[in-house]
């Protein structure tokens, strides 16, 4: 991945070293990214995610009311740049 890497690439690789370290599932159901959006980037994500088996999908964009049925069953969220190093 690139130096400054984005979000999506950030989750790609903690996603490669959580498999590195045998871990594939996260309370008991597979870990599975969705990744939404097309932009520039992302071929180089797809190619990342094929040459390491990663398991993410990548759908394109999607309207806004597409999004909150993928977001709703995947508590666990990653910090955004917004969200990070704030407190809840």
């Amino acid at each position: 991945m690139r130096k400054r890497a984005s979000a999506s690439a950030q989750l790609l690789e903690a996603l490669c070293e959580m498999r590195k370290q045998g871990q594939t599932e996260l309370d008991g159901r597979p870990i599975k990214l969705v990744i939404a959006g097309d932009g520039p980037a992302r071929k180089g994500l797809e190619q990342y995610a094929a040459s390491n088996a990663l398991p993410v999908s990548f759908v394109g964009n999607l309207s806004q009311t597409a999004l909150p049925p993928l977001c709703a069953p995947t508590p666990p969220r990653a910090p955004t740049r917004r969200t990070a190093g704030t407190r809840g």
